[in-house]
C-alpha cells in the first residue's frame, strides 16, 4: 500500500466516527465511615466541583446519583495504608 492509499484510508475512517463520542468522564470519590455513617469524600477535580456546587464538603447519594445521571462515571479508591 502506497502512502496516498494510506491517506485516503484514514481519511474515509474519520467520517465513520461519531463526532459525539466524548471521552468518558470520570469523578473519583473515597468512602469513609465516620461515627458509624458512611462519608463521602470529593478526590479529584470533578468530584471536587460537584461537592462545591452541592454547598458542601462531603458527597451525598443524591448528588452521586445526579453525577451518574449527568454521564460521569464515580469510582471509589480503595482504601490504603
Amino acid at each position: 500500500m502506497d502512502v496516498a492509499a494510506v491517506q485516503h484510508k484514514k481519511q474515509s475512517n474519520y467520517h465513520r466516527r461519531r463526532p459525539t463520542q466524548m471521552k468518558a468522564q470520570i469523578a473519583i470519590v473515597r468512602v469513609t465511615s465516620v461515627f458509624g455513617n458512611k462519608t463521602i469524600y470529593p478526590v479529584n477535580d470533578a468530584a471536587v466541583v460537584f461537592a462545591r456546587i452541592a454547598g458542601t464538603k462531603t458527597l451525598t447519594m443524591p448528588t452521586v446519583n445526579k453525577m451518574k445521571q449527568l454521564g460521569y462515571e464515580v469510582l471509589v479508591q480503595k482504601e490504603s495504608l
